[in-house]
């Protein structure tokens, strides 16, 4: 959710009309198989993205609601971005 909330601005967000899905079931299915079959990509970039970062430099807190939260860091979502 990191990754949305700091590049919104350079997404699309008018993406056309929506169209009628006969087997809704089906196509939801086939988005998890296409997702899953990314599962080891996607985890080997987190894992040399991780190495590439102090611990220090991974995470900052913000101030939300009524307390502090950690989040990964604008820097370490930016370079977790541009590897995919």
């Amino acid at each position: 959710s990191r990754i949305p909330e700091l590049s919104a601005e350079n997404y699309d967000h008018l993406v056309g009309r929506a169209r009628y899905l006969n087997d809704p079931l089906t196509v939801a299915w086939e988005a998890v198989q296409a997702s899953h079959l990314a599962v080891d990509s996607v985890l080997d970039l987190e894992r040399k993205i991780n190495g590439e970062y102090p611990e220090d430099m991974k995470f900052v807190f913000e101030d939300r609601g009524r307390g502090s939260m950690r989040f990964p860091s604008r820097e370490y979502t930016q370079a977790y971005e541009a590897s995919m």
